[in-house]
């Protein structure tokens, strides 16, 4: 075919290297197919020499036989060679679809900046470096809210139980418990109360006499 003959490598269309593997597989199928009528040839005239008593007629048929045989062998020789060829070229193409990928790729714009590596690595230092400045003002500012945190008091006299709330308090414990129709102790939970038991009843009369409910 003379394909690298005519043509340096660089210069190497894909589709020029595909026009060669269509006529490769083209030759290759027609030598196929001869093999093929050949050897049909060859059991037939293995038949008819079997079953015949003429020895000239098996003579023939040997002959024939022979002949059909060494081009089946020639034939062989050239699908070998073509198959060969068939997979060099194939590889070929291969490498030249991997040389339009590797330039579609280079030709896009974002690529470009892989160019020069130590811009990259520069880039790539300087955001690390501000994103680490940034992390460090936040860890300052977490700081600053956990040691505010830490240092703060409530105010007892604003947040706290004067001893005036104690009595407003108890003053609602005492009204809830008789709208149960249940006196309790202030101080305890629901369910710690004894209804039934005589200091619940002696606190609420004197609450009730000292003018509180």
């Amino acid at each position: 075919m003379g394909l690298f003959n005519r043509i340096k490598l660089n210069k190497i269309k894909r589709s020029e290297v595909v026009d060669a593997l269509v006529e490769l597989n083209k030759q290759q199928d027609a030598l196929l197919s001869q093999k093929e009528e050949n050897t049909a040839k060859i059991n037939s005239l293995f038949e008819q020499g079997k079953n015949t008593t003429d020895k000239q007629e098996q003579l023939w048929c040997a002959k024939q036989i022979n002949i059909l045989k060494k081009e089946n062998k020639s034939t062989m020789s050239r699908l070998m060679y073509l198959s060969s060829n068939i997979s060099m070229l194939n590889q070929l193409k291969s490498a030249l679809d991997e040389k339009d990928f590797i330039k579609l790729n280079k030709n896009m714009s974002l690529n470009k900046l892989f160019d020069r590596p130590q811009d990259l690595s520069a880039f790539l230092k300087k955001l690390n470096s501000q994103k680490m400045m940034h992390e460090e003002k936040m860890s300052h500012a977490l700081d600053a809210f956990d040691e505010a945190e830490a240092t703060y008091e409530e105010n007892e006299k604003i947040f706290g139980e004067t001893e005036s709330d104690n009595e407003i308090l108890a003053m609602f414990e005492y009204a809830q418990a008789d709208d149960m129709g249940k006196p309790v102790n202030a101080g305890q939970s629901f369910e710690e109360m004894d209804f039934d038991s005589e200091p619940q009843q002696n606190n609420r009369r004197k609450v009730s006499e000292d003018g509180l409910v």
